[in-house]
């Protein structure tokens, strides 16, 4: 079509082929042993999931994950991103308890993170084990920057649905969204 940019299109090609080929790998007929995602969630069961990325485009991915733990495995869970996260959230893992010890950390990878956040990552990711957490890293695939983010959020997409179910929770339940809804227009009406 006329005024339609076409330089990105041979990315979302290889980002629709990647996200298919990886549904057979990641998918609920994947069987577990040879399920990364099913393999991330039953480590994450009964956990509180920190989801640690590089600034940028991965951090918006770590967003997703976040919200997505939220929604669809009713937990609650947290993001952030270096650098910013070295500067005060750090300070938080200082003080090792049993809350340490009841976190999965994951790490999302991708390789245009910056080397020096790359390195952020691998030292928070240290320090996080050193406190008691449990740290996982998940990395991106494909070639284009777009396939590579689509394969992040698409594992995590699967991660979520699978400790939903490990949870026994239903993933498409959302009562607390609507209950939420109903009082803010409840109070909207009252003013």
């Amino acid at each position: 079509r006329a005024g339609t940019d076409t330089r990105n299109l041979p990315s979302w090609r290889e980002a629709a082929a990647l996200l298919r080929r990886r549904r057979s790998e990641l998918g609920i007929g994947a069987p577990e042993a040879g399920n990364a995602a099913k393999q991330l969630a039953r480590s994450c069961r009964g956990r509180l999931v920190f989801v640690y990325s590089s600034a940028g485009p991965v951090s918006a991915v770590g967003l997703r994950w976040r919200q997505q733990l939220n929604e669809n495995a009713k937990l609650l869970g947290h993001c952030a991103a270096v650098p910013e996260l070295n500067h005060n959230e750090i300070v938080g893992w200082q003080a090792a308890g049993s809350l340490h010890r009841g976190i999965s950390v994951i790490v999302l990878r991708d390789r245009e993170d910056p080397a020096e956040h790359a390195t952020r990552l691998d030292l928070t990711a240290q320090y996080a084990v050193r406190q008691g957490a449990e740290v996982h890293e998940v990395s991106s695939v494909g070639e284009s920057r777009v396939a590579r983010l689509a394969s992040l959020v698409q594992f995590g997409d699967y991660v979520s649905l699978y400790l939903a179910l490990l949870g026994g929770v239903d993933p498409t339940d959302i009562t607390s969204i609507d209950e939420f809804k109903r009082r803010l227009a409840e109070q909207a009406k009252a003013r």
